[in-house]
C-alpha cells in the first residue's frame, strides 16, 4: 500500500503538467482595422492588436509606427508624412510565435495626369 500512495503521489504531479502542456493555446494574432486609407497630406491612425504573444511589426520606412513591439492587446499609433510622389501602398506585418497578421496600407498621392488624359 505504501509503494502506492508513494506511486500516486509521483504520477499526480506528472499528469498535471503533461496535461498543462497539452492544452497550451496556439499563439494568435488579430490587427484592426485590416485596411488603412491615408490622405496625401498625411495623418495618424491607431490599429488595435489583439494578440496571445509577444509581437513585432515591420513596416515600410515611410510609416512611423510606435510601438514597434509588445505583448498581449495592445494599440499602434502609425504617422504617414505628406506624400508628393505617387499613390503608395504597403503592408505592415505583425508576427508572434507561429501566428501573423498583416495591415494593408495605401496613401493618396500626386495625380500627375493632365487634363487630356481625363
Amino acid at each position: 500500500m505504501k509503494h502506492f500512495v508513494r506511486n500516486l503521489l509521483i504520477l499526480i504531479p506528472l499528469l498535471i503538467s503533461l496535461s498543462l502542456v497539452s492544452c497550451k493555446e496556439d499563439d494568435s494574432i488579430s490587427v484592426s482595422p485590416s485596411e488603412v486609407s491615408i490622405v496625401r497630406n498625411g495623418g495618424k491612425k491607431t490599429l488595435n492588436v489583439t494578440a496571445n504573444c509577444a509581437w513585432t511589426l515591420a513596416a515600410p520606412e515611410w510609416l512611423e509606427c510606435e510601438p514597434v513591439s509588445g505583448s498581449g492587446n495592445g494599440t499602434v499609433t502609425v504617422k504617414v508624412a505628406k506624400n508628393d510622389e505617387l499613390e503608395r501602398k504597403d503592408f505592415i506585418t505583425f508576427t508572434g510565435g507561429t501566428a501573423m497578421a498583416q495591415v494593408s496600407v495605401t496613401q493618396a498621392g500626386v495625380d500627375f495626369r493632365t487634363t487630356q488624359d481625363l
